[in-house]
């Protein structure tokens, strides 16, 4: 009796899914206008695992429509953070729940089932989305994972994405993004290959430098005012190197202790009248030069008591197993010292060494995140000096000095 009212409510949820694929079909289709390149590979009639670098909160969606394959993505936990979206993502839209944590490994267990179900699998193994539209270094683990689960592997590539829906603006650009289907790792050349060459060729074939491609594709971007809120990512002028003199209006971006400047053009890439001011293409290269720059400084900074940098905001503390939606939000304040953080909430104070800190990010656009082998932090921005973006890698580049490690380029 159980299984014919499983398959039932199965047969209803498929039905339910199909209404729901079409409406998103017509909307991404009329708003996005997608354009997949197939380059004449076809995909395997076996269930497989999908690959992708990220660039989109819509990214799962795109694929889910637009190929012609049931194909099931890990999503961020936080997707799943009540009933109805964990079933509405479940059910309608056929994510996996990622995990809370490196070591929860439910997500694994899931995947291993969804083989065993001989269903299609979706990756994106850079986890989140890049800041500046360059795809990060992909892990060993993901090259691991697809070992063990011994399927075909199909890559595809998206880029144009990053200029829609950018990391550090809220105004959407108009550029019609691309999928492009790359290459097929068959079971047999699996068989073949040791986990480093599997690793290379992942990140050789899902590797995106999206301005590299604007320099090629030249589409006009016609963002509004395109250079407002680059200092949430921008933040050392490359011109005096100061730290935090930045600021956006319209299409230019200048520095208040110098006069420099540089507009933002239709094709969303950087330009000067003055060539005195001409240094970067790209924010990719700014970005380059400033983490270069923020390490010297750091790697320099002698006041092995002074704070380098302090954030007053509201902060929510706690394990790392638990969901964000569950743990409550104080004020407090992150003081970031070159030995380690202090986190003081009410009158609880946090000492953390670099040693316990995994790493820091920026998750969706102003929220600064920290990841320890225990615990967890997420600090909201209100006023601040440095951004969140500065914040973070300020910390990755201090784990890395301290422990000896090479520095962490992006999330």
């Amino acid at each position: 009796m159980k299984k014919v009212l499983n398959a039932i409510k199965q047969f209803f949820i498929l039905i339910l899914q199909s209404i729901a694929l079409g409406i998103l079909y017509i909307f991404t289709k009329i708003k996005y206008r997608i354009k997949i390149n197939k380059n004449n590979i076809e995909l395997p009639k076996e269930p497989a695992i999908y690959l992708s670098n990220h660039q989109t909160n819509w990214d799962a969606i795109f694929y889910r429509i637009f190929l012609p394959k049931r194909i099931f993505f890990l999503a961020h936990d936080e997707l799943f953070k009540n009933k109805f979206t964990a079933w509405f993502f479940t059910n309608i839209c056929d994510t996996v729940k990622r995990g809370s944590s490196k070591n929860d490994i439910s997500a694994v267990k899931q995947l291993i089932q969804l083989k065993k179900e001989k269903k299609n699998i979706g990756i994106f193994p850079e986890g989140g989305i890049p800041f500046w539209g360059e795809t990060n270094p992909i892990e060993k683990n993901i090259a691991k994972l697809c070992k063990k689960l011994g399927m075909p592997i199909v890559i595809h590539q998206i880029y144009g994405g990053s200029f829609v829906n950018p990391r550090y603006s809220a105004n959407k650009a108009k550029i019609r993004p691309v999928i492009e289907r790359k290459r097929i790792i068959t079971t047999e050349e699996l068989e073949t290959l040791s986990v480093d060459e599997l690793l290379a060729i992942i990140n050789e074939n899902l590797y995106v430098n999206d301005f590299e491609i604007q320099k090629t594709r030249q589409l006009e971007i016609n963002r509004p005012k395109p250079a407002e809120q680059l200092e949430r990512g921008l933040f050392c002028c490359p011109h005096c190197h100061s730290f935090n003199t930045l600021k956006s209006e319209n299409d230019t971006i200048k520095c208040t202790n110098c006069n420099f400047y540089n507009v933002v053009n239709k094709f969303e890439l950087l330009e000067s009248k003055q060539p005195e001011y001409t240094y970067f293409n790209n924010y990719i290269e700014w970005n380059n030069f400033q983490l270069k720059y923020l390490n010297e400084y750091l790697s320099n900074y002698d006041k092995e008591e002074a704070i380098i940098t302090t954030y007053y905001s509201d902060i929510q503390y706690g394990n790392e197993t638990e969901s964000y939606s569950h743990i409550e939000k104080l004020e407090g304040s992150l003081e970031v010292f070159k030995d380690k953080l202090i986190i003081t909430i009410g009158l609880d104070i946090y000492e953390i060494p670099y040693s316990d800190v995994l790493y820091a990010y920026v998750e969706f656009r102003e929220t600064l995140e920290i990841k320890m082998s225990a615990n967890k932090v997420r600090i909201e921005s209100k006023d601040t000096i440095w951004s969140p973006y500065q914040f973070a890698k300020t910390i990755n580049i201090l784990k890395s000095l301290n422990l000896k490690k090479p520095v962490i380029q992006e999330e």
